[in-house]
């Protein structure tokens, strides 16, 4: 196979990106209007899907924090 392959930017619905985000619909729509999530690419008239990349980047972007001590942050998942 050829090393200089790239896998083709894959663009997902937004059922997808609300199961990757764990976010509900009106949470995503919040962040989404207020600039806290990437915009998504139209694909018609009624059809929005957002850039894989672009949802895997938001999601390592998240303060990842210890459930055992809620004030502390970390800042690397283990």
């Amino acid at each position: 196979m050829d090393d200089d392959y790239k896998r083709p930017e894959q663009l997902l619905r937004l059922k997808i990106v609300l199961k990757r985000i764990g976010y509900g619909r009106s949470k995503f729509y919040q962040m989404l209007h207020s600039g806290d999530f990437p915009p998504g690419v139209r694909l018609g008239a009624n059809r929005v899907a957002w850039r894989e990349s672009l949802v895997e980047e938001w999601i390592r972007s998240r303060p990842v924090h210890d459930l055992r001590h809620p004030n502390r942050h970390v800042d690397h998942v283990a």
